[in-house]
């Protein structure tokens, strides 16, 4: 039993944790405590590359005030930011980037995507 609650007890402490800083940047200009690399927890940095599914399609959807960008053009973008995410943690955006132009040949996009 104590086991178990201390399971559990850890388990909460890393969802606050992700919750509280999955918007930190590894070059220390992210929020709320604008912590930078390695105090960062590995936690939080994953997350934050979770997150980017939210920052891509922000970026490539249309909203009233401007035109999304092209798929292609979102990925490449998203890859530039540099300090933005844990280079070790972004490797797969890294890939993403590279294939920006199969991206494009593929017209690979969210909204084909069938979730």
């Amino acid at each position: 039993m104590a086991i178990a609650c201390s399971a559990r007890a850890a388990s909460r402490a890393v969802v606050l944790e992700i919750a509280l800083h999955h918007h930190e940047k590894m070059d220390g200009t992210g929020y709320p405590h604008r912590l930078a690399g390695e105090e960062i927890s590995l936690m939080a940095r994953m997350s934050a590359i979770c997150d980017v599914y939210d920052v891509y399609d922000a970026i490539s959807s249309d909203r009233p005030y401007k035109r999304g960008w092209d798929p292609a053009e979102s990925l490449k973008q998203m890859a530039s930011w540099k300090g933005h995410f844990d280079p070790i943690s972004s490797m797969p955006l890294s890939a993403a980037r590279a294939s920006t132009r199969s991206a494009r040949w593929c017209g690979w996009h969210r909204r084909s995507w069938p979730w």
